[in-house]
């Protein structure tokens, strides 16, 4: 399960970027079907393995919205229209996969409006439904940088106007409340942590524990643990923290011709990255197999031993930019 903060190329950019919580409203992709369309920038293509991009502004202009093609297989490009306009954001595809390319939509950057009183909301009649609404629906657990929402189109009004995220940071507990003070929210709705007023500043390290979500019965619990550069002047994709647990350091014997002891590993966060056996050498750690990782879980196998003496192996998965990578303790393996 990526805190992102917003680079506004000037002052009232800035102002616009932090307000509030950023609502993303995903539209259908165009008649061009396998591509994004060309929008303001024409289409940015992107090298390398990358799950996320940074994309910037020019001088006097806002994003308002963007496409987004990824490598993930059957996935559509995706266009997103962003309610406040950002000097700066890091796009990346809810299906997942390697970014191939993106391009950008810009608006003018203009002075704050002057709030205008709301319209006290009139009821709407319930509508009629065969079957009673089911109050156990569910939504997505959070990622680093925001929690999305897709609110179901039968939810009874009035319902979906409150939204509480709870983050264990390295400067203490914060609940980030979200609340819709003229209406509810409906559709796909994210809510960034790092554009809420309550955000501490210069954070580094913090982990998503807690979301609840009014409207439903169902509240997340688990630990998205997170880090991030801390620098509140630079826009930064937070990244999600690797694990790979079970693996059996320390030392153990086996007899020359023979394999160590198979080993299950269970793995966290990933991302793109490969999961590799690495072997020590005169010459630094070189791969010796990819261990294949399937819903969190990979079994580890060792190279069978020709030799008389001790060999040195490891699990490693390279850093991404969404992601924290990991190593393993060392095994020793000696060989009689």
């Amino acid at each position: 399960m990526s805190a992102l903060r917003s680079l506004a190329a000037t002052t009232a950019a800035t102002a616009v970027a932090l307000i509030g919580s950023l609502l993303l409203a995903t539209t259908p992709a165009s008649a061009a079907g396998g591509v994004c369309d060309d929008l303001d920038t024409g289409r940015v293509n992107v090298t390398g393995n990358q799950q996320t991009v940074t994309a910037t502004a020019p001088t006097g202009s806002l994003i308002t919205g963007y496409c987004v093609k990824s490598s993930s297989g059957g996935t559509a490009p995706e266009y997103v229209t962003l309610a406040e306009p950002l000097g700066g954001l890091v796009l990346r595809h809810s299906g997942g996969g390697q970014v191939i390319h993106y391009s950008l939509s810009f608006g003018a950057v203009a002075p704050e409006p002057e709030p205008e009183p709301q319209p006290e909301p009139e009821p709407q009649p319930e509508p009629e439904s065969q079957q009673p609404f089911d109050w156990n629906w569910t939504y997505p657990e959070p990622s680093c940088d925001a929690l999305t929402v897709t609110y179901p189109a039968d939810l009874p009004s009035g319902q979906s106007n409150d939204v509480n995220i709870r983050l264990e940071t390295d400067q203490g507990q914060v609940t980030l409340n979200y609340h819709h003070d003229t209406g509810t929210w409906s559709g796909t709705t994210g809510f960034t942590y790092s554009q809420h007023r309550l955000w501490p500043e210069g954070v580094r390290r913090y982990a998503v524990t807690w979301v609840q979500v009014a409207g439903t019965n169902y509240h997340w619990q688990g630990r998205q643990s997170c880090v991030t550069d801390g620098d509140a002047s630079t826009l930064d994709t937070p990244r999600a923290v690797t694990s790979v647990a079970g693996f059996d350091g320390g030392s153990v014997r086996v007899a020359r011709g023979r394999r160590a002891r198979t080993d299950v590993v269970t793995t966290d966060e990933l991302g793109l990255t490969t999961l590799d056996l690495q072997r020590r050498t005169p010459r630094g750690w070189r791969d010796v197999s990819r261990v294949t990782a399937r819903d969190g879980r990979a079994r580890v196998v060792f190279p069978r031993e020709t030799r008389r003496g001790t060999r040195v192996y490891r699990l490693a998965a390279d850093a991404t930019g969404a992601t924290t990578g990991a190593v393993t303790r060392p095994l020793r393996v000696r060989v009689r």
